[in-house]
């Protein structure tokens, strides 16, 4: 859905560096561009708050199970209880759960409002890349976007959060998931 724009020299030097903006993995010239890291940890710290929507998180605990940087996912997690998605509390039992609103709300709407409106510029990160003076994959691009745009708003975050339960599915990677157990399991062999 987010397409980073600019030259390939430009999109190689935001994946180098990692900056938040773009998410790497191939899909073209080895980049696929769908959400900013924004709204990919939007996503999946409501997901797996969506699983246990009663019990308050505390943000160390869900970037540890999301093998996520911790002060980025606040500074998500402050943004998504200011839009009404999260519930939060301070003190002993406090943190984040979800609010009941935010079940029903879909991915769309989710990725919409956590890091603004999903980009829809040219795949191949043109400046110009109209109908009238289109890119080689512009015909293709618009109809999987039209089709990807009506597949978010057709699933909610209750949807998901059923999937996420079920255990059908995951949320942080197995490498990843396996480093932060074997980390864990050291620190109580001491």
């Amino acid at each position: 859905m987010v397409v980073c724009t600019g030259s390939m020299a430009q999109l190689r030097r935001r994946m180098w560096y990692r900056d938040g903006w773009c998410t790497t993995t191939p899909l073209l010239h080895g980049t696929r561009v769908l959400f900013s890291k924004t709204q990919e940890y939007a996503l999946q710290s409501l997901i797996l708050l969506a699983t246990t929507p009663a019990v308050f998180q505390l943000n160390r605990d869900l970037a540890e199970r999301l093998n996520l940087p911790g002060p980025y996912l606040a500074k998500v997690l402050k943004r998504l209880t200011q839009l009404g998605y999260l519930d939060s509390a301070k003190g002993r039992g406090g943190g984040y759960r979800i609010h009941p609103r935010a079940l029903g709300a879909s991915v769309g709407e989710i990725v919409a409002a956590a890091d603004g409106a999903p980009r829809d510029g040219c795949i191949l990160g043109l400046s110009k890349c109209t109908d009238q003076v289109p890119c080689p994959l512009h015909v293709r691009w618009v109809a999987l976007r039209a089709k990807l745009s009506l597949a978010l708003e057709q699933e909610s975050l209750a949807q998901l959060a059923t999937k996420a339960r079920s255990g059908r599915t995951r949320l942080a990677p197995a490498a990843r998931a396996r480093k932060v157990s074997v980390a864990r399991a050291k620190s109580t062999r001491r």
